[in-house]
């Protein structure tokens, strides 16, 4: 039921992005009187206040984005993401059927040609939590004449419009959409704030944070179900020119000093030599938080579940009778990071630590 459900909802992350590029190509044709009363609303432009741009700001080329690991980037787009463990990216395969191309033609292929026929593209998609998580970076040329008189907060009300008629096909129901300002990146954008329930089962959360490029607009999916950790899971992504310094940066073994001696330096390559880790005590999104222990100290650590996995033996330390050897030591490398005041609070109240 679990995966039924996960597909349930891949295809509306899917769908609300590709109905829009095909309507959206119809409004700006002028086939639709709705666009002149969406150009008069709060995120329209006159054609003079558009003048007034820099030319540079409406020239973007088109490229696909690169992925790399756990690690999304588009130049083009300024916009990169790091995904977390147990998170998986759609493969090149897997995104080329979603765009209907072939993937041995994709070295070639026109990404900017396929969007002025005014289909939309899909860049990246991936799925974590056994599917009920997902991201995905979907990209839509706009008409050139649209372009100059709307912008994110324009094309927000456009495309609600769009979509409102549409949820009830894909199995959403006692949905609500309306706009919304998320903070991402940083910054706060104008966004799609998408909540209802699938088939009945589900509760399903979903944000469309909108970027304007050029004459393009990206919409940043942002979705989940069952819990709404949207603004948790928007973390992962960042921009490009504001790009997180310990991006793709590996920690080295013989860089790494005892985590006592790296105290207080965050960013600083550190490492335990523990014999006990518990369950895990605070989540934060998809990140857990642990206790561990060495022959001296407690630690409260975050751990990858590759690296839990190679724990079994010290995961049993605190419930191993008293009379046992303790398990073997584990040397866990990783950087050092300042911990916010809930996970402090968490852990103070699971073990009674007093202030």
């Amino acid at each position: 039921m679990k995966r039924w459900i996960a597909m349930m909802l891949a295809a509306v992350l899917v769908f609300g992005c590709v109905s829009l590029g095909l309507s959206m190509k119809a409004q700006a044709a002028g086939t639709d009187p709705a666009l002149a009363k969406i150009t008069l609303g709060s995120g329209a432009q006159t054609e003079e206040e558009a003048e007034e741009k820099d030319p540079d700001d409406l020239e973007v080329v088109l490229e696909p984005g690169v992925i790399e690991g756990n690690i999304y980037e588009n130049v083009s787009l300024n916009l990169g993401c790091q995904l977390e463990d147990g998170w998986e990216f759609l493969n090149e395969d897997e995104i080329a059927e979603l765009n209907g191309t072939v993937s041995e033609q994709l070295e070639d292929f026109d990404y900017a040609g396929l969007l002025e026929s005014g289909d939309t593209y899909t860049d990246m998609y991936a799925m974590g939590g056994s599917g009920l998580y997902m991201v995905g970076v979907q990209v839509e040329k706009i008409d050139a004449t649209l372009s100059r008189l709307i912008d994110e907060d324009g094309y927000a009300d456009l495309a609600m419009s769009l979509l409102q008629d549409s949820m009830d096909q894909f199995g959403l129901s006692d949905y609500t959409m309306e706009k919304a300002t998320v903070n991402f990146c940083g910054e706060d954008r104008p966004a799609i704030n998408v909540t209802g329930s699938v088939m009945g089962v589900a509760d399903l959360y979903q944000y469309q944070v909108l970027i304007k490029r050029g004459d393009y607009m990206v919409l940043v999916m942002l979705q989940s179900v069952g819990e709404d950790i949207r603004e948790e899971i928007g973390r992962c992504f960042y921009f490009l020119d504001q790009r997180p310094e310990d991006v793709e940066e590996p920690v080295e073994e013989d860089e790494a000093i005892h985590f006592i001696d790296a105290m207080g330096s965050d960013g600083t390559p550190a490492y335990i030599d523990l014999i006990g880790i518990s369950d895990w005590v605070y989540r934060d999104g998809d990140k857990r938080y642990y206790a561990a222990e060495d022959e001296s100290y407690l630690y409260i650590v975050s751990v990858t579940e590759d690296q839990l996995a190679e724990m079994s033996e010290e995961q049993v330390y605190w419930g191993r009778d008293e009379d046992s050897e303790d398990p073997p030591v584990y040397h866990l490398t990783g950087v050092m990071g300042t911990i916010d005041s809930d996970t402090r609070e968490a852990f103070k109240e699971v073990f009674e630590i007093d202030d």
